[in-house]
């Protein structure tokens, strides 16, 4: 994982040598993380959220100065998902903190949970039935 992130932001970093202005980095995933061998997708996420989030050393003054992650994916297992829902919902706020309209054990807390730990921030949750049951969007936020 660390030499395909390594990889991926020397190409970014020798093709925008010439250019003035900073960049916004928009990670997409649609249905790849859920093939990934456990524990993989974290990690890879993690150290995206390191890399173009600003936060890496090397590239803490670089022209990265944001992140994105967009997905149509799986994120949590699905022993901790449940998979037979018929119905489509849209949930966001980020308010995992045990309101009324929330619990932390629901799905959007734990994928909420989930992403914070890997340095990003929920910021727009969809579910649907289905392999890609997560659809969303992120921002590096550590």
């Amino acid at each position: 994982v660390d030499r395909v992130l390594d990889k991926l932001r020397d190409e970014l970093v020798s093709s925008m040598a010439q250019i003035p202005h900073t960049w916004h980095i928009i990670v997409i995933a649609e249905a790849v993380l859920m093939y990934l061998d456990t524990g993989k997708a974290g990690r890879l996420l993690e150290g995206l959220a390191n890399r173009f989030g600003g936060m890496e050393g090397n590239l803490h003054n670089s022209k990265f100065t944001k992140a994105s992650f967009v997905f149509a994916d799986r994120l949590i297992r699905p022993e901790t998902t449940p998979t037979n829902s018929a119905t489509i919902e849209m949930k966001s706020g980020n308010t995992c903190d045990g309101d009324k309209k929330h619990t932390t054990d629901s799905e959007e807390c734990k994928v909420q949970k989930w992403l914070q730990d890997r340095g990003w921030e929920l910021q727009e949750i969809l579910f649907k039935p289905g392999a890609t049951r997560h659809l969303g969007i992120a921002t590096a936020g550590r």
